[in-house]
């Protein structure tokens, strides 16, 4: 599994108010950047509320790029890893009833079954 995303996190002045600017690369490899008003104004005072909204917006970026994350397709990788990651993504897109009947298949006979078997990525076939 890959590690931490990278962001790095810039507080910028633009027109008296500070704003915050992420870069980061993306599920897809792309570099991006984000920008982002703060609401606060440069006046005195103002910079250490900002540069904790820089750091919440920067642990909040960090967090939804490891959920967006694929899943490593490596072929050694094992069937019931692959698919206990597939049961967490999950989680977040079909309605609590739909997860939980997910979650007994995976855990009570998926699982079981391929670990028993010890099948990889690779040597799944469709047919």
């Amino acid at each position: 599994m890959p590690g931490t995303p990278t962001v790095k996190g810039y507080l910028r002045e633009k027109g008296g108010k500070y704003h915050t600017l992420l870069e980061y690369t993306d599920e897809c490899g792309k570099k991006q950047r984000q920008w982002r008003a703060t609401g606060l104004t440069t006046k005195r005072g103002n910079k250490g509320p900002a540069n904790d909204m820089l750091a919440q917006r920067k642990q909040a970026m960090i967090e939804e790029l490891k959920r967006k994350r694929l899943p490593p397709t490596a072929v050694d990788m094992r069937y019931s890893d692959w698919v206990q990651l597939w049961l967490a993504e999950s989680k977040e897109r079909v309605d609590e009833i739909t997860y939980q009947g997910y979650e007994l298949n995976v855990n009570n006979h998926i699982v079981p079954y391929f670990d028993e078997h010890g099948t990889t990525l690779g040597e799944l076939t469709l047919g």
